[in-house]
């Protein structure tokens, strides 16, 4: 009889069975749509199958490999993954009373959910909410912060004005950037290595740029050899700060022109968090398409104050 896998191993086996990279999570949600509709189902009740990024699968991994380490410490009767769901509120109350912030049990909640392939409530446990002066990821500017700022100081400006991810930037090709250098498309393969060039899980996106006629002279005077826009990037530099420079840009920016061109809200966007901020919502409906979001809470909650 061969040796019982240990729980770490069975946690990362199941994880990497879910792996859809390169496929559009998109269109999963979309076929889950259809089937909830067709079998009276609340799409609420259902769970798009599958880990659809590299960047969330490690995060995942991370997260669920502490969990299962963790019921293994203080439940050592467990042997079989599926038992340890029923320890997931008592860990997360743990993570919660050590002071924890909400925007870490919110993610920690996610991992373990999707490694059970069920709804965060399911859980039992219901993570605090996100306040955006509770926020800490990319609000403090270290030294060494500086000194990246200062080094990649001209494609740092190019972040604060298309928000995009590191791996998008990386694998951005020229001919995805349009003549007038007002737009970038995130769709299709590598014209060199058939390498996908959509956004996070496979979504193909377009991406406003603020700035056109900045990305077009630094596309300009940093001619490359191959057919990358950027290639690749300081590993150092905070791409999250400057996705939230970005949302923050393009709200204010659009917010200014829609007022002095007469235009008013029709619709307001009440923030979640009790502090009753309000957003315009068609604009903050923009700013989720090119942020690659689908929600426009989530693009609230993680980029703007």
């Amino acid at each position: 009889m061969g040796k019982r896998p240990s729980l770490v191993y069975q946690c990362k086996e199941r994880l990497k069975d879910m792996q859809r990279f390169g496929c559009s999570k998109k269109e999963e949600r979309e076929k889950l749509r259809e089937y909830a509709k067709a079998n009276n189902i609340p799409i609420s009740n259902l769970a798009v199958p599958g880990i659809y990024s590299k960047e969330t699968f490690n995060t995942y991994k991370e997260q669920n490999c502490r969990f299962v380490k963790w019921t293994k410490e203080n439940h050592p009767e467990v042997k079989q993954l599926d038992d340890c769901k029923k320890y997931a509120k008592e860990y997360l109350e743990l993570c919660e009373k050590r002071g924890d912030s909400a925007w870490s049990l919110h993610t920690y909640t996610s991992a373990i959910a999707k490694l059970y392939s069920c709804r965060s409530k399911e859980l039992g446990y219901q993570p605090p909410a996100r306040r955006s002066d509770e926020r800490i990821r990319s609000q403090y500017s270290t030294k060494r912060d500086k000194m990246v700022e200062k080094r990649n100081a001209e494609v740092i400006e190019i972040m604060k004005n298309t928000g995009m991810r590191r791996c998008e930037m990386e694998k951005l090709e020229k001919h995805q950037i349009s003549d007038d250098y007002k737009t970038i498309t995130l769709q299709g393969r590598s014209e060199e290595t058939n390498e996908l060039l959509t956004g996070k899980g496979g979504r193909p996106r377009i991406i406003e740029v603020l700035d056109p006629e900045g990305l077009k002279v630094y596309i300009e005077s940093h001619l490359r050899d191959d057919c990358k826009a950027f290639g690749k990037l300081d590993s150092h530099i905070d791409i999250h700060g400057y996705r939230h420079d970005y949302a923050q840009r393009f709200y204010e920016t659009r917010l200014k022109e829609k007022y002095e061109s007469g235009q008013k809200t029709e619709k307001w966007y009440i923030r979640r968090d009790g502090s009753n901020r309000r957003y315009d919502k068609e604009i903050m409906q923009e700013i989720s398409r090119s942020l690659g979001h689908e929600r426009v809470d989530q693009t609230i909650a993680n980029y703007l104050k």
